[in-house]
């Protein structure tokens, strides 16, 4: 007779242990039921050797946070957490009946588009809820999207967010993921979290995997297959992914192009959130039925709504305690390819539960065979068939300063194990034809020796063919810039990232005018006519400003941003362009002193945050997205006082009877946030701004804005040289 498990039957908090469901590497879950109202629960318990570990407890209990933290009826519940005699931490949870989206789709295989919508939107508005929450899940996959059926249709729980990344200082741990350390599931891993470059790791991170995920479930396949992992996470950081039309060609061409965007290398790149991912995959979706005689019942019952109803039948996935990761640890400072495979050859010991197969779980690189015609020395290319050319695309410009960019494309039907010669030549400023460069046969792409194509950059066309054939394909052109400074010029744009919202005096939307005016636009006008260059603003939301990777989607950043030492590690910035501060204001007579007990309100993700979790531990803290959400709670007498840079209450004239309680909380400069190790193009950009201080132009728009100074000046709030 198999012998019970000793919790069976014991009480954990309300809740009576009833039955044993499943088991992992990491423990153990049980079935647990409230005596009293019937109500069922699974109850997540750490076993033994991995109580013994702090970082294991410590994810244990992110999990925790995390989850109550977003709220959202497409993430699963956590109820109470608490502590065995023994020592082991539990969790209770919410008993999900159904089976996880690995085992429906090795039970029913690849799924029509439109049954894949009903879950992708479900997805994605699970994991916008935990983006805005600050939230990170970083470990997306099959295996962590729980399938229920619900009574308006199917129904879709994200579950384990054990290795989530908190962005929000309040929710954290003791313990951070170091630079250098990967973590999460190989085939599911964004190009950053490949190399281990966890500061680069945001939502765009999880957009991406929901990309994997969607390319596995229309074809059953995944967008990059190897054998070993080491070529795994290679792949996701320096190939294209094999197209899904190789598995699938009858699926619309815009489907196949919305899976690209949001496999884009670089996290700026992809869609910005995953709701836009799922509309631009659902717009293709429809526009490719729309030929079909039952396009309009099915498009009803595609966006049907769903609810997270109670569902009835199945169980809970037997491994969903299981550690899904690969944690290896170390610094890189190589060429990408280079890095990756550093990082994980330094590795001793990682754990993995298993990399995502079309077989049963037993067998876990089964999903990872080579692709059909992939081998090398595959069948010989047929004559007269030219590739086509994916990436970049035509007239595309960039630097590739620490990047891996490559030209790539699609090989013609039965030419896919061919050696393709590739030919490049510059056109401008001078002239220069390259000499013949050959990508290994079977190997669509090619990473461009850029040291070999000039220091100074400029415009290139390339073209392509089969090895030995006249095939070749159109040409294509391109530029290159060595330093962002360089591509701005050679461009002649400067894309500048500001806030979308109403930030006055800084940024805000004129209805009037139809158009952003402020500070920042102005000083950004004023660099772009410095640069003699024309002025291109790329409104974004603040988080998605802090998240970038630049030079992405913007150049610089101008959106009184702070300088901190924290930001310094991973942009660059220029020298201050104004000395402020952060200022507690109140409306009320009540104190608002450090050990007082007062309703605090500030803008989630600044420093006023940090301030407030630092000077006001007593306060009851509410967090808003915007400064403007922040303000308004002051006006309806929702918090008592706020922390808040000082420019913003000073200028607004609808707050002079607030009350500036006591000296500046903080000395701030402000500073234009651009990539780092960008040395030319901050010499530039500090060298407007002293001009504009030293001629007056600085202080004159300070004047205009009502923007007050503080009387110490900017000296000494840059980053550190």
């Amino acid at each position: 007779m198999e012998e019970l498990d000793p919790l069976i039957g014991q009480t954990l908090g309300n809740y009576r242990v009833e039955r044993l469901l499943g088991a992992g590497a990491m423990g153990q879950v049980f079935l647990g039921i409230h005596p009293k109202i019937d109500r069922q629960v699974a109850i997540k318990v750490l076993n033994h050797q991995m109580s013994a570990r702090a970082d294991m407890v410590e994810r244990f209990l992110a999990e925790a946070r995390a989850v109550n933290h977003i709220g959202h009826p497409n993430i699963v519940q956590v109820f109470d957490f608490g502590t065995l005699d023994d020592g082991r931490p539990y969790l209770v949870m919410e008993y999900l009946t159904g089976e996880d989206l690995k085992r429906r789709l090795e039970r029913r295989g690849p799924m029509p588009p439109e049954e894949a919508l009903i879950l992708v939107r479900q997805i994605a508005a699970g994991l916008d809820a935990a983006h805005e929450a600050g939230i990170v899940h970083r470990d997306l996959k099959p295996e962590n999207v729980f399938v229920l059926k619900a009574k308006h249709g199917l129904s879709v729980k994200l579950v384990d967010f054990g290795i989530a990344k908190v962005l929000e200082p309040h929710l954290r741990g003791g313990g951070q993921t170091s630079t250098g350390v990967i973590m999460g599931t190989p085939a599911y891993m964004s190009p950053e979290q490949a190399m281990g470059n966890t500061g680069e790791i945001g939502p765009a991170a999880d957009v991406y995997a929901l990309a994997v995920m969607v390319y596995q479930m229309l074809s059953g396949r995944l967008p990059f297959e190897g054998d070993f992992i080491p070529q795994i996470l290679v792949k996701h950081v320096s190939e294209p992914p094999t197209p899904i039309t190789r598995f699938l060609p009858q699926l619309p061409d815009g489907v196949w192009q919305a899976l690209v965007h949001g496999l884009a290398k670089e996290p700026g790149g992809r869609p910005a959130t995953a709701g836009d991912f799922f509309q631009e995959l659902a717009t293709a979706v429809r526009a490719g039925e729309a030929t079909a005689t039952d396009a309009t019942a099915t498009d009803a019952t595609m966006m049907a709504p769903t609810t997270a109803s109670v569902p009835t039948g199945g169980t809970v996935p037997g491994d969903a305690i299981a550690d899904a990761t690969v944690t290896v640890p170390g610094r890189y400072r190589l060429h990408p390819v280079a890095a990756v495979l550093a990082l994980v050859a330094g590795a001793l010991a990682y754990t993995l539960t298993g990399l995502p197969g079309r077989g049963p779980s037993t067998d876990r690189l089964q999903g990872f065979a080579p692709a059909p015609g992939s081998r090398a020395g595959a069948d010989s290319p047929a004559p007269g068939q030219a590739p086509t050319l994916l990436e970049p695309a035509d007239g595309a410009s960039f630097t590739p300063r620490g990047r891996a960019h490559m030209l790539r494309w699609q090989p013609a039907p039965g030419q896919e194990g061919a050696m393709h010669e590739v030919q490049v030549a510059r056109v401008a400023p001078a002239a220069v034809t390259h000499p013949a460069w050959f990508a290994p046969a079977g190997q669509p792409y090619l990473v461009i020796p850029w040291d070999r194509l000039g220091a100074d950059g400029g415009t290139f066309r390339w073209r392509v063919r089969p090895k030995d054939t006249d095939a070749w394909s159109p040409w294509r052109a391109f530029r290159y810039a060595p330093t962002a400074l360089a591509r701005i010029r050679n461009d002649g744009a400067l894309r500048v990232g500001i806030e979308r919202i109403q930030h006055p005096p800084f940024v805000s939307w004129s209805p009037e005018q139809g158009r952003y005016t402020g500070f920042d636009i102005e000083l950004a006008e004023a660099l772009a006519a410095a640069l003699g260059v024309k002025l291109e603003l790329v409104p974004q939301d603040w988080s998605q400003l802090m998240a970038a990777t630049l030079p992405g989607a913007y150049d610089v950043v101008i959106s009184a941003v702070s300088i901190t030492p924290a930001r310094c590690q991973k942009y660059g910035f220029s020298a201050p362009y104004l000395a402020t501060g952060q200022a507690l204001a109140r409306k009320t007579k009540r104190p608002t002193g450090p050990r007082d007990h007062f309703i605090l309100g500030v803008q989630r993700n600044t420093t006023s945050e940090v301030l407030a979790r630092a000077r006001f531990q007593k306060a009851d803290l509410r967090l808003f997205d915007t400064n403007d959400l922040t303000l308004e709670a002051m006006f309806k007498g929702e918090v008592e006082a706020l922390i808040m840079d000082e420019v913003l209450i000073t200028t607004r004239t609808d707050v002079s009877d607030w009350i500036l309680e006591g000296e500046l909380l903080s000395r701030e400069g402000y500073g234009v946030m651009m990539p780092a190790a960008e040395a030319d193009l901050k010499a530039a950009v500090d060298g407007v701004i002293a001009a504009m201080r030293a001629d007056g132009r600085l202080a004159a728009m300070m004047k205009r804005h009502r923007i007050r100074e503080a009387a110490s000046g900017p000296a000494g709030l840059g980053c550190p040289e």
